[in-house]
């Protein structure tokens, strides 16, 4: 039949699979005692393998998934499945697994039947086999492959609780394109995941030009071999709001995790972790315009050349709450920012903490071109060989009216330390102000542009721990 023939010419590059995390594997409870487990791997079709562990002598029933094509109408078509093999064999459940074992999905293409989608509400046939998806029931596991990226428009469509859409790792494109009109939301237990695209204007996971919201789910293991980057993420005069979930393991020369460019990314929860760049931004990249707004979740254990966490170029950062920790610099030419790396733009710390980072300058912020507005918030933890907390180019600005910036007179887990000076602080030249004044951060200090010690400020005035105000 003509389904068989379309299914199987789908391009490789452009290749997708959907499936439902959700389809667990059931088991027989065995004897209860603990013995050695084995790896059950199924071959659902190619570009889709999960494994199961099992332990010893238990017996296997494996899923039964229904795979369904989005071709040319009727859309969508679900191809019969005829069961699981093992080898030339079919699998009989019954039989104890006591080894590894590898299983594969046998489908029968020309069998396909249609789905009505008639009754299924939605502007798109695509919306509509989206909403029909979403309400399948528990258990039940859909493959769902995509003769194309997915364009996201004429209304808004929901990547729906246990749906994985995967890419390909040679692709031309993200798996999944918002444009401008269109809205994405992703709820909880749904995945963007396994794309590398080569060079261009995307992403490896998601473009958006449009709206993408992101209640839960995670978008990780994609790259993005363009150079404004947005290995997982890349928002092109779009918006994204992330409220909760992940994004993780993704990679690219510029924005590992995130990419925003002209656009607006607002994190109200969630984490950007893990995520790794050749060059700058291994968690976010700001540039060109670009808006990031960061009110609560975290920002952790990215790397990159310079900007770990986040790298602002041309672009506006706000930190208004959650944490930016345990990201870190790699390279050997001395870039620094650990946290965040300031490069013509500006960050404005409103609250929140920024700790536990490493950089050769600036462990927790860099200010190589820019301005840092700290108005709240806490600088603690990080290390660097100069300016363990903070780091302030020559020439550049740093204004502080509220915060505390911890010094190497904190004690363990506060303190910021650096090797060759500037615990607390380190600048080249006499920029760094109070909003009432340049002076001294404590009598102990020669001047603020080098010091070890804690600066804790309140409504513009340097105070002792017990709020004193500092004479200077």
């Amino acid at each position: 039949m003509q389904l068989r023939k379309e299914f199987l010419r789908i391009p490789a590059i452009l290749a997708m699979a959907l499936a439902l995390a959700g389809c667990q594997s059931p088991t027989d409870a065995g004897n209860g005692q603990e013995t050695a487990t084995h790896t059950v791997t199924l071959n659902f079709y190619p570009g889709r393998t999960e494994t199961r562990a099992m332990a010893h002598g238990q017996t296997f029933t494996p899923p039964v998934p229904q795979m369904s094509g989005l071709f040319p109408a009727p859309l969508p078509q679900s191809p019969a499945f005829l069961g699981w093999r093992m080898g030339d064999a079919t699998f009989d459940p019954a039989v104890p697994v006591t080894s590894n074992i590898t299983l594969d999905a046998r489908w029968d293409e020309t069998a396909a039947t249609a789905i009505d989608l008639g009754g299924v509400a939605g502007n798109t046939v695509i919306h509509r086999a989206f909403a029909y998806l979403n309400a399948a029931p528990a258990g039940t596991c859909y493959i769902l492959a995509l003769g194309g990226d997915l364009r996201v428009g004429g209304g808004a469509l929901v990547l729906g609780a246990d749906i994985a859409l995967r890419g390909h790792d040679d692709n031309d494109a993200p798996v999944v394109k918002v444009p401008a009109g269109g809205t994405l939301v992703m709820r909880a237990g749904s995945a963007i995941r396994g794309n590398a695209t080569s060079d261009g204007p995307f992403g490896g996971g998601v473009t958006v030009h449009g709206t993408f919201i992101m209640e839960g789910g995670a978008i990780h293991d994609n790259s993005s071999a363009g150079w404004w980057g947005g290995g997982g993420v890349f928002v092109l005069d779009g918006t994204f709001t992330m409220q909760g979930g992940a994004i993780h393991g993704n990679s690219s020369a510029r924005g590992g995790g995130v990419s925003v460019h002209n656009g607006t990314f607002t994190m109200e929860g969630g984490a950007i972790h893990d995520n790794s760049s050749a060059w700058d931004s291994g968690g976010v990249s700001i540039n060109s315009g670009g808006t990031f707004i960061m009110k609560d979740g975290a920002i952790h254990g990215n790397s990159a050349a310079r900007g770990g966490g986040v790298n602002v170029f041309i672009g506006t950062f706000i930190m208004e709450g959650g944490t930016i920790h345990d990201n870190y610099t790699v390279a050997e030419e001395g870039w620094g920012g650990g946290g965040v790396f300031l490069n013509v733009g500006t960050l404005t710390m409103r609250g929140g903490a920024i700790h536990g980072n490493s950089a050769a300058r600036g462990g927790g912020v860099d200010v190589f071109n820019g301005t840092f507005i700290m108005e709240s918030g806490i600088i603690h933890g990080n290390s660097a060989e100069m300016g363990g907390g903070v780091n302030v180019g020559f020439d550049r600005t740093f204004q502080i009216s509220n915060g505390v910036i911890y010094g190497t007179d904190a004690g363990a887990g506060l303190a910021n330390t650096a090797t060759q000076g500037g615990g607390a602080l380190n600048g080249a030249a006499q920029r760094g102000t109070f909003d009432n004044g340049t002076f001294t951060p404590t009598p102990n200090a020669p001047n603020l542009t080098q010091t070890n010690y804690t600066i804790r400020v309140q409504n513009g005035q340097l105070v002792d721990a017990d709020g004193n105000v500092i004479t200077p």
